[in-house]
């Protein structure tokens, strides 16, 4: 390119060089193996979504009598106890302070109850 040209002056380019009515074929032919590829890839991203939906959905509740935990069902706890996997654990008193196996009520140190409610059941 001469000094004081422009390239909106000149033939149409292709990185530098002149393009040729004979290369056209050649770009479209590139650009469509291109718009191939990308189509295969975005069809594979949809094809796992698809089969996903298709699986029955998984039980995401426990019977009125439980309350889950992560996975597993538990049996629930009685009044005044809060459920922490297989134990049930005393609640402290509301003018207390929960320190995770007692409660402080001023100076006085309560140590909390706790009992066993059984293995959990997988959720079906």
């Amino acid at each position: 390119m001469g000094i004081g040209k422009s390239r909106s002056q000149s033939p149409a380019f292709f990185n530098g060089n002149v393009l040729r009515a004979c290369e056209v074929p050649e770009i479209i032919h590139a650009m469509r193996a291109w718009f191939s590829i990308l189509l295969l890839l975005s069809m594979m991203a949809v094809v796992p979504l698809v089969s996903a939906a298709d699986q029955p959905a998984a039980r995401t509740a426990c019977n009125h009598d439980e309350e889950r935990d992560g996975d597993l069902c538990y049996p629930r706890c009685k009044s005044g106890y809060i459920g922490d996997g297989d134990e049930c654990v005393q609640v402290c008193p509301s003018n207390s302070q929960d320190y995770g196996n007692k409660c402080l009520m001023g100076p006085a140190v309560l140590l909390k109850k706790f009992y066993t409610r059984g293995a959990g059941r997988r959720m079906e």
